[in-house]
Order: structure tokens, then C-alpha cells, then sequence
């Protein structure tokens, strides 16, 4: 402490290694939960934190009752712009949880761009509240500090710190401008601020999603209070920045649901869309459009041909998003979802079973195919989850489908009526018998009687006749065929798969010719292992982006053929310790050499047929000194390749 008479003191305001240490002490001791935050304080590297003021804030947080006194001292004497740049790093602090660039009051300055903004010459009583972090960022010194900074700018006159959100509009208008600027361009970090401010929802863009407990737009739209005032702002917003293809689906998303313009919301998704036609999102994003609509149409008892034509619209959107992004659960889960109610809806509007109007010979092809569809698209989202455990969208929705069946043999009975008709094309009845018989059994394969694999084998292969190229029928016809009492040898598979390859190039074609070709060389067939290494490299080739691409869906089992092919749902759940499937006993060791040891994480193993088989060498404790050492181990069969598990030495 410093004297100029001897009544007369000055406290500094940043308190001394001691003078912390005592403060921190004493309130950890009123307030224990708050000692970890105390001692943070005190090891600060802004020295400007270690104040009376800020312990205080600190340790009792929204209670602390010297925080109105505390930020109305330090604005009372504030120009305009510099109660702009205050509330600017408040908005961005208190909505954004990110730091604002000082650069970004170049504009406010009148400043040229190329200039570097030093906000501490300009800051004057305000610098006390605000934080200079890396680089020229700037945030308030605490959250609770932004919400008072906004609650005297934008409401100063009134002692209702609540009445501040009224004018919460116009100065979000005025901050996105400022983060705009007249320059060109935007910088990443301004960019990055009013994404987090004006769009994100818990901190993430989860354009496209709707899930309980999120909020449904950002906290600062959320915020403003009237309707008009949060569109008014989406609007100004995207029209400073045009380009940016999520803010206008995002516009497009408010007006779907809280306007209930749709012709408003379609036509900004369709400019975001033209602005980016490879995002997947935006894609989502106007199925989910289309599906607002039709729930809306379903709440207000509209026909059953509007909904119809809207949930065709929107599955046209779901699976053009699902061809660019085919790992995205979304775009699975919400048109089943959808499909789901369509079908409900349907029985509704007939005041019949769902399965009833579905068997109906003159329902709609869509209405008719829906539950297939649904079935279908649950299934890849199991397959794409392999190792990670259910998604309980999908479990909620196949119950959601157990109840539409109904009692599964009044189903079967129903759609055995329409396959005997002749004026029915047969391909999709058969696969929804299929379905049906699945879903009485849990969809559980191995849970079906030998009798109703057969039927399923029979089913499927007359609809291969009349689609070959169908990956719905070769997908379950591959699972049948490896179960039934209907012999189908590797050559039978292999030319049925090639065909359906020859047809659509898909992946799942791609992975089965390479396995097979596997399965055969293991059985020394001449010529398979070349083939089988190339069409394992045109596998990786095409599902080199793919999330799952190293995750094995099929695996090497007992048996003979076609049957030593076990899927992963036959392997029970997967163990976090173990690190592997609970239940092996499908599955059957297979011996090899390890022939190369690229580090702890990578490693080849060569069986005798030359197939080659990556491997961890860590989880065995392997490394280059077991060079041609003989293992065994379990083979899988990923996208990215044959890969060994489990393995041990001979």
C-alpha cells in the first residue's frame, strides 16, 4: 500500500501473491465447491483477475451482489462506440462462447482494414471488464460480467434487468453487421462467431436434427421475444452474407417451424442447396422441410393423397443425402420415422389396419412399399453401427413398425392374399413377407425356423429373376442363402453378386465379390486370390471415406462354402474390455505368418492361400522380431480389407 497523508490510501486493485492467497482461502472456506475455480484465479497469467471484485464473483457467482455496482462503474463514462465494442465482445462472449477479434471494429473505427486495432488505448473504464486472450482476442472477464455489460447497454433506463431482451434484436442486427464489415471477405474467427451466435443450437450446428431436449434455434434467437423480431434478424443476417449456404437453411428451418410458411421455408433451403449441391445437410434439410409439412398435414386430417405426395418429396431429399453422406444416421432414421407415421396415418384415414390398407390391390406403390423401405433403412443403420451398440432411434422405431404388424400371422396371411394376385408385381410383396417373418422373430436371422429360411431363399431368388440388380433382395438373399437347407454353392453366389455389380457398381457388391473370391481361395481355387485382391482394392477405393470402412461385417466361421460366412449380428455384443465379440463361437481361427510389422499399430499377416490380413501387433504383443512367426486368429472382412483379431502365436 502506497500513502499520501496519513489519512489518505490507495489499494491497488491487483492483490499480491499473499494477498491472493488469503482471499482464495477465506472463500473456499464460506464456499468449498468453489476452490478449484478460487485457485485458478490465483494462478492466473492476467494479473488483472487477482482483484477483491473477482474473488468475490468468483465464489458466489449469480449471487454476488456487487456486480450491477461493479459494471455500471466502469461504463457510466463511455462514448457511444466504445459502449458498442463492449456490448459487441459481451454478445460474442455471452452467445458465441467465443472471443471477438479486435480486428473486427476496424469498420466502427474508422480504421482501414490493414490496421491493427489496439483496443487497450481505446477501451478507457470498459478495459476493466474485458480480457485480452491469445492473440487480439477480447472477451468479457467472466459470463455473468456480458450478461450486466448487456443488460445496462441495451436497456440502461430501467432497473429490470429482464427488460434488456426487448431491445435484443436491433443490436443483434447491428453486431452481425459489424462482424460483416465492407471488406470482400469475411475472416474465419468473425465467420466462425456468427455461426455460434445466430445459428447453433447447444453450441453444435445440428441442422436437420430434432432431438428432445435441444433447443430448437440459437440461445440469442431463442432470446428475442417476439416471432417477428427473431425472423427479422435470420433475415438481415443472410442477406450480409449470401453465400453461406447453412445460414439460409437455417432461415429455411425457422420459417418451416415457427411461421409455418413452407413456401418460404422450401424456397431458402432450395437457395441454400444451389449454393452447395454436394452437402448432405441441406439435402436432410429439405426432406425434413417436406416432412414438417406432412406432420402438419397429418394434424390437421388432410388427405391421405397430400401426405403421400409430400412423403414422396421428402424421401426423394432423405436419399439424395444419403448418396452424398451415406454414414449419417439422420438420413435414415427420420424418413423411417416418417414412413412410420405415413403408414399409421393410412390406417387412420381408412379406419382399417394399417396392413390392411398396405394389401389393399389399389393402394399407392409408395404407401405399399413403405414399411419394406422402413425395414430397409433401419437395417443399414444397425449395419453401420456394428461394434458400437443399438441406436435407440432405430429401436424406437422398429417397435413403432411391430406395431403397425399387428398380429405377425394375420400380416403374413394379408400379404400372401396380394402375392397371389396376378395383377401385383410380386418383387416388393416377397421381400415384405420376408420382412414380416423377420420381425415375428426379432429380426433375429438365426432365430428362424430351417422351414421359413427356405421359403425366404425360394422367395428371393424368384425376385432375382426379375431384379438382378436389386441390393434390397441380394442383401437378404446373401443371409438366407448362408442359413437355409437349399444348397447354393460360392460359384452360384459369385455369379449372382457379379451380376448384380455388372448392374450398379454399389459398394455392397464390390465387398461381397472380394469376400467370396476369399472364401475360394482359402479353398485354393485357381485364380481367386488375384481376384479377390482386386476387388478389394476397388472396395477400399470406393469406401475410402467412409466412416466404417475398417469395421468387419462379415467374418469367417465354421462349415463349408457360403455357410463359413458368419454376419456380426451372430456375435452378440461387443465387449469394451475384451475389445471384441462375446460370443465366437461361430467363428473359426485360421493360421498365417506374419510377414510384415510396420510399428505397434500396424502389421500384415499372410495366410497360405495369400491372402493378406492387417493386424494390431500391440494387442498381441508382437513386433519385428516375430517375423514369419506362425499365428492363428480370427479373420474378418472389412470394406478397407481382410483384418486379423485375436491373434496368438502357434
Amino acid at each position: 500500500m502506497q500513502s499520501t497523508s496519513a489519512r489518505t490510501f490507495f489499494l491497488p486493485s491487483e492483490l499480491s501473491d499473499r494477498e491472493a492467497e488469503h482471499f482464495t482461502h477465506v472463500y473456499a472456506r464460506e464456499n468449498p465447491v468453489r476452490r478449484a475455480a478460487l485457485q485458478q484465479v490465483s494462478q492466473s497469467v492476467d494479473q488483472r483477475l487477482r482483484s477483491a471484485f473477482y474473488y468475490g464473483l468468483v465464489a458466489f457467482l449469480a449471487e454476488f451482489r456487487g456486480i450491477p455496482a461493479y459494471v455500471l462503474e466502469h461504463l457510466k463514462d463511455l462514448n457511444d462506440v466504445q459502449r458498442k465494442i463492449v456490448a459487441s465482445i459481451a454478445i460474442s462472449h455471452y452467445y458465441s462462447q467465443k472471443a471477438f477479434p479486435a480486428q473486427g471494429f476496424a469498420q466502427l473505427l474508422g480504421l482501414p482494414g490493414n490496421r491493427i486495432v489496439e483496443l487497450e488505448k481505446l477501451l478507457g473504464d470498459a478495459r476493466g471488464l474485458l480480457i485480452r486472450v491469445q492473440g487480439n482476442l477480447w472477451r468479457t472477464t467472466h459470463e455473468l460480467i456480458a450478461t450486466e455489460i448487456l443488460a445496462q447497454i441495451l436497456w440502461p433506463d430501467s432497473p429490470d434487468r429482464r427488460l434488456w431482451k426487448q431491445n435484443l434484436s436491433s443490436w443483434a442486427v447491428e453486431f452481425a453487421a459489424t462482424c460483416r464489415g465492407t471488406g470482400a471477405t469475411v475472416s474465419d474467427e468473425l465467420l466462425e462467431v456468427v455461426r455460434r451466435t445466430f445459428f447453433y443450437r447447444d453450441n453444435t450446428d445440428v441442422l436437420g436434427t430434432e432431438r428432445a431436449g435441444t433447443r430448437q434455434f440459437s440461445q440469442l434467437i431463442d432470446d428475442i421475444p417476439s416471432r417477428e423480431g427473431k425472423l427479422e434478424v435470420l433475415k438481415q443476417v443472410v442477406e450480409l452474407f449470401p453465400e453461406e449456404a447453412h445460414f439460409w437453411a437455417h432461415v429455411g428451418r425457422f420459417y418451416a417451424l415457427e411461421m409455418k410458411n413452407h413456401e418460404a421455408a422450401g424456397n431458402c433451403i432450395d437457395r441454400a442447396i444451389a449454393i452447395n449441391a454436394n452437402d448432405s445437410t441441406l439435402y436432410h434439410m429439405r426432406g425434413m422441410s417436406y416432412r414438417y409439412q406432412l406432420y402438419e398435414a397429418i394434424d390437421k386430417d388432410s388427405s391421405l393423397k397430400e401426405v403421400l405426395d409430400l412423403a414422396e418429396l421428402a424421401s426423394k431429399c432423405f436419399n439424395q443425402a444419403r448418396k452424398i453422406n451415406p454414414d449419417d444416421e439422420h438420413g435414415y432414421i427420420s424418413e423411417a420415422q416418417m414412413l412410420i407415421r405415413v403408414v399409421t396415418y393410412a390406417g387412420k384415414t381408412n379406419g382399417a389396419s394399417p396392413i390392411e390398407v398396405l394389401t389393399n390391390a389399389s393402394a399407392p406403390i409408395y404407401l405399399r412399399e413403405s414399411m419394406e423401405n422402413a425395414e430397409n433403412l433401419l437395417e443399414v443403420v444397425r449395419r453401420n453401427r456394428e461394434g458400437e451398440g443399438a441406436s435407440p432411434f432405430e429401436e424406437d422405431c422398429r417397435a413403432k413398425l411391430d406395431v403397425v404388424y399387428g398380429r405377425h400371422d394375420h400380416a403374413l396371411q394379408a400379404w400372401d392374399g396380394l402375392l397371389s394376385r396376378r395383377d401385383t408385381y410380386a418383387p416388393p410383396i416377397r421381400r415384405q413377407i420376408v420382412w414380416t417373418l423377420l420381425a415375428r422373430r426379432n429380426r433375429e436371422w438365426d432365430k428362424l425356423p430351417t422351414k421359413e429360411v427356405d421359403r425366404i431363399v425360394s422367395l428371393l431368388e424368384q425376385n432375382l429373376l426379375q431384379e438382378p440388380s436389386s441390393e434390397a433382395n441380394l442383401r437378404l438373399w446373401i443371409q438366407a442363402a448362408k442359413r437355409g437347407t437349399i444348397a447354393v454353392s460360392l460359384d452360384a453366389m459369385i455369379e449372382k453378386v457379379a451380376n448384380w455389380r455388372a448392374r450398379s457398381n454399389s459398394l455392397d457388391a464390390t465387398y461381397y465379390l472380394y469376400v467370396l473370391y476369399a472364401l475360394q481361395a482359402m479353398d485354393v481355387v485357381p485364380q481367386a486370390t488375384d481376384l479377390s485382391l482386386r476387388f478389394m482394392e476397388e472396395c477400399k477405393n470406393i469406401a475410402r471415406y467412409r466412416r466404417g470402412r475398417t469395421k468387419s461385417y462379415e467374418w469367417f466361421g465354421r462349415g463349408s462354402g457360403v455357410k463359413r460366412l458368419v454376419h456380426h449380428s451372430q456375435l452378440g455384443d461387443w465387449n469394451q474390455i475384451t475389445e471384441f465379440w462375446e460370443n465366437v463361437a461361430p467363428l473359426e481361427r485360421v493360421t498365417g505368418l506374419i510377414v510384415r510389422v510396420d510399428g505397434s499399430q500396424a502389421g500384415t499377416i499372410e495366410l497360405s492361400s495369400g491372402i493378406k490380413a492387417f493386424f494390431v501387433p500391440a494387442r498381441g504383443n508382437f513386433s519385428t522380431r516375430h517375423l514369419n512367426q506362425k499365428v492363428n486368429f480370427y479373420l474378418g472382412f472389412s470394406f478397407d480389407g481382410p483384418r486379423a483379431w485375436e491373434v496368438r502365436q502357434e
